[in-house]
């Protein structure tokens, strides 16, 4: 695993201009908001199915990755900012 882990955090680092930590750090608040936000909707989804059995879950679950992919997009949106402006700032200096 670590002989993938580390040339993806060294271009992530060298691409978006943050040091390592900043991008572990980014990642690991990533990983713990989507846990944390996982949280109320496994309750709900238990809800549900006393409710609204099967489809009531389904319900939950798409509420979820449809709430989880728009963290996700917007994490990587941000972190392609910040290398788009690094790699202006790169060539504005050639």
């Amino acid at each position: 695993m670590k002989a993938y882990a580390s040339p993806a955090l060294w271009f992530l680092s060298r691409a978006t201009g943050l040091r390592n930590q900043h991008v572990v750090a980014a990642a690991a608040a990533v990983t713990v908001l989507l846990v944390a936000m996982a949280l109320p909707f496994w309750w709900l989804g238990e809800q549900a199915d006393g409710v609204a059995g099967l489809f009531g879950i389904l319900f939950v679950l798409f509420a979820y990755l449809s709430t989880a992919t728009v963290v996700v997009v917007s994490a990587v949106v941000l972190a392609g900012r910040f290398a788009l402006t690094r790699i202006r700032r790169t060539l504005r200096i050639i």
